[in-house]
């Protein structure tokens, strides 16, 4: 029984850690995204 607490713990602990993993990256790419939106604009000035 503790055996599967632990496991089911553990794996809410990945499931969390995914999670902010995927915000991470989401947020690097629209990052990217708006430094790219920037530059077009600056080059069609």
């Amino acid at each position: 029984m503790t055996a599967i607490l632990s496991w089911n713990h553990l794996a809410q602990k990945i499931e969390k850690k995914r999670f902010c993993l995927q915000d991470d990256l989401i947020n690097r790419i629209t990052n990217i995204e708006k430094m790219v939106h920037k530059l077009e604009v600056e080059l069609k000035n």
